[in-house]
């Protein structure tokens, strides 16, 4: 393992993870009930609800994505890469992985 993971309570790596993993499936179950109850009544098409419809369908595919890169930084954790820059090797800063412990970049490599 990075010696800057040293740094980073691999616990507290993990609850991150995990608070962000929960955080984004409630976002993703809210925005799939939203469309759904909108396709089902069919207001999903009416014209004043577009913006609606696309904020939740913006907001599945974020939700999504988050949790296919927190998926990620777990199996990074388990084969002992977390917190090492999969674009240059180099460590991912620890305030970086703090705000955003799905990262996988450093910031460098992130630009």
């Amino acid at each position: 393992m990075d010696a800057a993971i040293d740094q980073l309570d691999i616990a507290e790596a993990r609850a991150r993870l995990a608070t962000v993993r929960d955080e984004n499936e409630a976002d993703l179950a809210a925005a799939r009930a939203t469309l759904e109850r909108l396709a089902d009544d069919g207001s999903a098409s009416a014209g004043n609800l577009s913006d609606v419809v696309a904020s939740a369908q913006h907001m599945v595919n974020d939700a999504e994505h988050i949790l296919a890169e927190v998926s990620a930084a777990f199996a990074r954790i388990d084969d002992g890469t977390y917190g090492s820059c999969t674009s240059c090797g180099g460590p991912i800063a620890a305030g970086r992985l703090e705000v955003r412990p799905y990262v996988r970049t450093c910031l460098p490599c992130s630009a």
